[in-house]
């Protein structure tokens, strides 16, 4: 008993540790994702939202993710190699107050630590009081303010990463659409690997137990068969295989995601249309992966 207790004090401690401070979920559960790459005649590409959203995509679509969620119609411009990004939208999902004056065409960005200052169509800008050059000049589209990303960036200490979709070597959070990830966790705490290979092995057993029966490990029986043995080979090899800014990838049957500072479990599956959507172990289809 005291050894149990003892475990049961150690499991709260971990708990605490990574989930000590609340963070904003991400959107990414019930997601499909239709890449421009795999359109044929017919088929729209699109990106559809769990409330049932539709954001159409064309060939020019860079997709934006902040802290791990997708920015719907975050319209993305390239200009000169440079992408410019909708204030709003990052600094608003970063905790940042933005303030427009419509008379004066200017934009202020602040928390309690900073302060910057835009003015539409000019170069200069302020942070912190200090004069600040930027790249290409701040404009409005579709009613947005729009500035350079790497400005943001360095301004506002945050981690800018870039994929072309076809090179998966860099940091990606979906394969097949070149995307911008935005992400600053600095006053939060993530779980390691360990822990999140654990949360995806508890969630899998219970699942097994519900649709197979009693779940037997691997290694301890290798001769027992029935129809979850892919399961429970799969339990037994779990390892994080790739991660971002906020998941762990960890390859089952399709891959399953979880989340670094929520500790929440996706699955992610790679077809024409991509889905990605939250695992419930309780479900009855929640070990059937049919593509």
């Amino acid at each position: 008993m005291k050894k149990i207790l003892i475990a049961i004090l150690i499991s709260l401690c971990i708990t605490t540790s990574a989930f000590a401070k609340d963070i904003v979920s991400s959107n990414l559960d019930g997601i499909t994702i239709t890449p421009i790459n795999d359109t044929s005649e017919g088929v729209k590409t699109k990106i559809t939202y769990k409330d049932g959203y539709v954001e159409n995509i064309d060939a020019n679509y860079v997709a934006l993710f902040v802290n791990g969620s997708l920015i719907r119609d975050s319209n993305v411009i390239i200009e000169e190699n440079r992408a410019l990004v909708p204030v709003r939208a990052v600094t608003e999902n970063l905790g940042y107050e933005v303030k427009w004056t419509e008379e004066t065409g200017e934009v202020e960005i602040y928390n309690d630590k900073t302060n910057i200052n835009l003015k539409i169509g000019s170069k200069t800008a302020t942070v912190n009081n200090e004069k600040a050059e930027i790249d290409a000049a701040p404009k409005i589209y579709n009613n947005f303010t729009y500035v350079p990303v790497r400005f943001l960036a360095d301004s506002l200490n945050f981690k800018v990463d870039y994929c072309d979709g076809k090179n998966l070597e860099t940091t990606h959070i979906v394969p097949r659409i070149p995307q911008i990830i935005v992400s600053s966790y600095d006053s939060y705490d993530a779980l390691s690997k360990d822990e999140a290979v654990e949360i995806v092995k508890k969630q899998l057993i219970e699942a097994y137990n519900l649709t197979y029966g009693e779940y037997i490990p691997w290694d301890e029986n290798e001769t027992y068969k029935n129809n979850g043995d892919d399961i429970r080979k799969a339990i037994y090899n779990l390892n994080v295989t790739e991660e971002n800014d906020r998941f762990y990838t960890i390859p089952v049957v399709f891959d399953f995601w979880v989340d670094k500072y929520t500790g929440e479990v996706y699955v992610f599956y790679n077809g024409m249309t991509m889905v990605i959507y939250k695992f419930d172990p309780t479900s009855k289809g929640a070990l059937t992966f049919a593509g």
